[in-house]
């Protein structure tokens, strides 16, 4: 059985008399080891808490859980986007020739939602269809709702990835910029991100646009979803070059890893 998770949220003084914190308390029921605890952390450490939790548990448990901290992130206080952030700064050191695509691609972003639907404007675009089109689409279409998803799949990348390639033996310390490799690359999450905004688009009866999106995911990314195709938080999709098929019928829950070579539904 999984462990259930509570948040409580209060707002506490900082030394700095006119600056305030989001506090977090987590407190942690382990129904299998009968065993509570509570674990403290604010907004600047959010992101790591995340993870130290998440290698253990569920994902989606943290998406709701976490909505405490998302809605009270602004541009100018976003614990996921300055890790981000943190880890490009950091990606330059060993690599600075990476410069313009790394600033182009994060650095010179306001926040995560812009990087990541800049990032896939431009993988995807056509002449027929340019990269500042898909950007207007896509933040015309994402909700609140997928953007806290796209943070949740972001998680779910990140740490996935890793663990994947520990399984098949990789080395070199990726780990260290996790976040950032699935932002930047992860075909998946960009494919995922590209299958909100054409399930928004399935549910309005803009049927046409809806599969010309999953033609691109399909010819891009070797994802081929179907825009009515319900897709959870908290999935991982590593399509690889045998591609994976999601029907139209298909419902992918929660904390779903989907590996190369899967078909799903009709």
């Amino acid at each position: 059985l999984a462990p259930t998770l509570s948040f409580h949220t209060s707002s506490r003084g900082l030394q700095v008399p006119t600056t305030t914190s989001t506090i977090t308390t987590l407190h942690v029921n382990d129904l299998a080891s009968s065993e509570d605890y509570e674990m403290e952390f604010d907004e600047a450490d959010a992101w790591e808490s995340s993870l130290s939790l998440v290698r253990n548990q569920p994902i989606s448990i943290l998406h709701k859980a976490l909505d405490t901290v998302f809605d009270a992130t602004t541009p100018e206080s976003d614990p996921l986007w300055d890790q981000i952030t943190r880890e490009a700064r950091q990606a330059l050191i060993p690599e600075p020739q990476a410069g313009p695509q790394i600033y182009n691609s994060i650095l010179s972003q306001v926040n995560m939602r812009d990087a990541v639907v800049s990032i896939v404007a431009n993988e995807i675009c056509t002449d027929l269809m340019p990269a500042t089109t898909l950007c207007n689409l896509f933040h015309e279409q994402l909700t609140d709702e997928d953007e806290k998803m796209m943070r949740v799949d972001v998680v779910a990348a990140a740490i996935r990835t890793s663990e994947l390639g520990l399984i098949q033996g990789e080395t070199g310390g990726s780990s260290s910029i996790a976040s950032l490799k699935a932002v930047m690359f992860d075909r998946g999450l960009h494919a995922l991100v590209c299958h909100r905004v054409s399930h928004r688009l399935w549910a309005q009866k803009r049927r046409a646009l809806a599969y010309y999106l999953q033609s691109t995911i399909s010819c891009k990314y070797s994802a081929d979803i179907h825009p009515a195709a319900s897709i959870g938080c908290g999935v991982y999709l590593h399509a690889g070059t045998a591609g994976v098929v999601i029907g139209e019928t298909a419902v992918v829950g929660d904390d779903v890893s989907i590996l190369q070579g899967v078909t799903l539904g009709e």
